[in-house]
C-alpha cells in the first residue's frame, strides 16, 4: 500500500515537473491510435518498403535468422543460394521488434518508438545544449521534427541525429562522457549505415575540425561511431568486400544531352532544396524561409541553410553528370531536417520574434509535415472521414482537372509548378491529393488471394511474378526467381536475365533500367513497362492485357520456374508452353491474379 502510494507520488510529481514534455508523448501516442482502429487495413509507405526493406524483416524473421551469426546461412525463397548476409545487417535493433511481435505491428511500434526518439532527442538538444527556456516553443519544434514524414524501416536514421549531435555536443564541452557514448552506440545499432553511415561519420568528422570540439572526448565519439557501425554490419561488410561480386558493380548513369539542359537542372535543384529526398524524409522548407524573411536574417549568412544549399546541388550534379556509385552523396541530403532544426534554433536564439508569430510558423510546419505523411497523416484523415465524395467531387471539377489538364496541355506556369514537386513525383495534383498511390497492407501483401494460389502449387513451386512486386509471393511463403535486392551476386542477374532478355530488347528504356541498374530483378513486359509497370492494381487490370509475352520459358524451366503469377492476363500464354489454371479475384487482395503453370517444351531453344 506504501509502496504504491509512494509511486502514484512520484508519478505526479515527475508528470507535473515535466508536463510540457509528457503532453508532446501523450500526442504522439494518440496520433497513433489510428493504426490501432484500422489493424493491418492501415495504409502504409508502398516504395521501397512494402517491396523491399519491411518484406526483409518478414523473410528473416521466418527464417530465424534476425540475429544470425552463420554467413553461410541461405533464404532459400528469394532466388537461389540466397544468403542472409546479402540483406544489410541481420543485427539492428529494430529487428528485436520483429523478433517479438507479427510483421505489422513490429512495424508500427518501431514506426513510433523511432519518433519517440526524435521527440525526445529534440527536447534534449534544445534543453541541455541550446539553453532554450520558453517551454512552447520546445514543444513544437521537438513536435516538427518527430512528425516529419520519414522511412521508420530504416530505424533512427534521421529521427536519431537530434540525439545524436546532442551526444558529440556534450562531448566536445567534456560532459556525460559514458552516457554521450552510449548514445552513440545506440544509433549506430539502430540506424541504416548503407543509408547514413558514411554521410554521418563524414558530417561529424567535419565538425571535429572546429577548435572548439578538438578534444579526446570528441575522437573517442568519433571512434565509436566508426567501431559501432562496422561491428553492427561486420557480416554485410564482410560480405561486399570479400564476398561475392554484386550485381551493383554495373551500376552506371544514362548522361544524355537532356541531362545537361539547365532549366530543367534548376528545376531539379529547387526541388532538392525545398523537400530534400522525398524518397526518405520529405522536409518542406518553406516555414523557415518565412521565418527568415519575418526576423529579417540573411539565409546566405546561416552556415546551415549554405549546407543545405550546397548538398542540393551536389544532388543535382552528381545525378546528372556523374557515374553513379554505392555510396550515392546525394544522401547528404538526409541531413536537411537536422540542419533546418538548427537553422529554427539558430534564428530564435539570435532574434527577437513575437512567440505567436514563432509559433504560428512551427504549428503551420507541423501539419505540413503530417499532411505529407503517408501513414501517420494518410491514417488521420481517414479516420476522421476526410475523404468525402462531395468534398472530393468539388476539389475535382474546382482545382484537380483544371490543373492537370493545364499541365498535360504543357501551359506556363502550370508545368513550372508542378516541376518542383509539390503534387508528387508524377508532377501532377491527383496523386498527391486524391491519395490514389495509398497501400494497406493487408490488401498489398493479398494473403487469402494467396491461400487460393498455395492450394494449386506444390510446396517446391518457383514463380515468376508479373506485374506486381514479388515481395508479396515471399510475404505469403511462395518462391520465386524474382525479387527486388538491393545486393545479390552479379551470376545471378546475368542468368536471370536470359529469360526476360527478349522482352528487354524490345525496349530500350527498359533495357537500360535492369542493365544499369538491377535492384529489380523483375520479370519484366515490355507492354507494361510503359503503363503500370509492376503495380498492375485490379483497378488497372482490364486497361492491361499481355498480347504478346516474350520470355525464354526454356531457361525458365532450367532455373527450375513451374509457376507464372501475372497481374494482368496472358493472351498469348499458349506460346509459352503455359496452361492456365485459375483466376484468383478476392476482393481482400489489391490485384486479381492470373496463375499458369509451365509444361516443358523440349523443342524450345535456350538462349546464350
Amino acid at each position: 500500500m506504501v509502496s504504491t502510494r509512494f509511486f502514484l507520488i512520484m508519478t505526479k510529481k515527475l508528470f507535473i515537473n515535466h508536463k510540457t514534455f509528457w503532453s508532446g508523448t501523450i500526442l504522439l501516442f494518440l496520433l497513433y491510435i489510428p493504426f490501432f482502429f484500422f489493424g493491418e487495413n492501415s495504409i502504409i509507405i508502398g516504395f521501397d518498403n512494402v517491396d523491399c526493406d519491411l518484406i526483409y524483416k518478414h523473410l528473416l524473421k521466418q527464417s530465424k535468422h534476425l540475429f544470425c551469426l552463420n554467413p553461410s546461412h541461405e533464404i532459400p525463397i528469394i532466388f537461389s543460394e540466397f544468403k542472409s548476409t546479402y540483406i544489410h545487417s541481420t543485427f539492428n535493433f529494430n529487428n528485436l521488434f520483429y523478433f517479438f511481435f507479427p510483421t505489422f505491428w513490429a512495424y508500427i511500434l518501431n514506426s513510433f518508438f523511432a519518433r519517440l526518439i526524435g521527440y525526445v532527442g529534440v527536447y534534449l538538444l534544445l534543453k541541455v545544449q541550446f539553453k532554450l527556456n520558453n517551454k512552447v516553443i520546445i514543444l513544437l519544434l521537438s513536435l516538427m521534427y518527430a512528425l516529419m514524414p520519414f522511412y521508420s524501416i530504416y530505424g533512427i536514421s534521421i529521427m536519431g541525429l537530434p540525439l545524436l549531435y546532442t551526444a558529440f555536443c556534450q562531448l566536445a564541452k567534456s560532459k556525460s562522457l559514458l552516457s554521450s557514448l552510449g548514445i552513440i552506440l545506440f544509433y549506430t545499432s539502430y540506424s541504416h549505415f548503407f543509408l547514413v553511415g558514411p554521410f554521418v561519420i563524414i558530417f561529424f568528422g567535419s565538425l571535429f575540425l572546429m577548435k572548439s570540439n578538438r578534444n579526446k572526448n570528441y575522437f573517442y565519439g568519433l571512434t565509436i561511431l566508426v567501431l559501432g557501425f562496422l561491428i553492427f554490419n561486420s557480416l554485410f561488410l564482410y560480405q561486399y568486400f570479400f564476398g561475392v561480386v554484386s550485381h551493383r558493380i554495373e551500376f552506371n548513369s544514362i548522361i544524355n544531352s537532356s541531362n545537361f539542359v539547365v532549366s530543367s537542372a534548376f528545376y531539379q535543384f529547387l526541388r532538392n532544396f525545398l523537400f530534400g529526398i522525398e524518397h526518405f524524409s520529405y522536409f518542406f522548407i518553406g516555414p523557415l524561409i518565412v521565418l527568415f524573411v519575418l526576423t529579417r536574417n540573411n539565409p546566405l549568412k546561416s552556415k546551415n541553410f549554405l549546407a543545405i544549399i550546397g548538398f542540393s546541388l551536389v544532388t543535382v550534379i552528381y545525378e546528372r553528370y556523374l557515374p553513379q556509385i554505392s555510396f550515392t552523396p546525394t544522401r547528404f541530403t538526409l541531413l536537411f531536417p537536422l540542419l533546418i532544426l538548427l537553422s529554427y534554433v539558430k534564428i530564435l536564439k539570435q532574434s527577437s520574434i513575437s512567440l505567436r508569430w514563432v509559433s504560428a510558423i512551427l504549428i503551420a510546419q507541423i501539419i505540413i509535415n503530417i499532411n505529407n505523411d503517408t501513414e501517420v497523416g494518410g491514417n488521420i484523415k481517414r479516420l476522421v472521414g476526410f475523404k468525402s465524395e462531395a468534398y472530393f467531387e468539388f476539389l475535382n471539377k474546382c482545382l484537380i482537372d483544371p490543373f492537370n489538364n493545364n499541365i498535360k496541355d504543357n501551359k506556363w506556369p502550370y508545368q513550372q509548378i508542378a516541376s518542383l514537386g509539390f503534387f508528387g513525383a508524377d508532377k501532377q495534383i491527383r496523386k498527391r491529393v486524391l491519395g490514389q498511390e495509398e497501400i494497406y497492407f493487408d490488401l498489398f501483401y493479398s494473403k487469402s488471394s494467396f491461400d487460393k494460389i498455395k492450394s494449386y502449387i506444390p510446396k517446391n513451386a518457383k514463380t515468376i511474378n508479373i506485374g506486381f512486386h514479388p515481395s508479396i509471393s515471399h510475404f505469403n511463403g511462395v518462391s520465386s526467381l524474382d525479387s527486388y535486392q538491393v545486393y545479390y551476386p552479379l551470376v545471378y542477374k546475368k542468368k536471370f536475365r536470359k529469360i526476360i532478355q527478349p522482352e528487354l530488347k524490345k525496349n530500350k528504356n527498359l533495357e537500360q533500367y535492369f542493365d544499369y541498374w538491377g535492384n529489380r530483378v523483375y520479370s519484366f513486359s515490355n507492354e507494361l513497362f510503359d503503363t503500370c509497370k509492376f503495380d498492375c492494381t485490379r483497378s488497372r487490370e482490364a486497361e492491361n492485357k499481355i498480347k504478346s509475352l516474350d520470355f525464354n520459358m526454356n531457361y525458365f524451366g532450367k532455373m527450375g520456374g513451374t509457376h507464372v503469377v501475372s497481374a494482368v492476363e496472358i493472351l498469348n500464354f499458349k506460346d509459352l508452353d503455359l496452361v492456365f489454371l485459375a483466376k484468383i479475384d478476392d476482393p481482400k487482395s489489391r490485384y486479381i491474379f492470373y496463375l499458369y503453370q509451365f509444361i516443358e517444351n523440349k523443342h524450345n531453344n535456350i538462349l546464350n
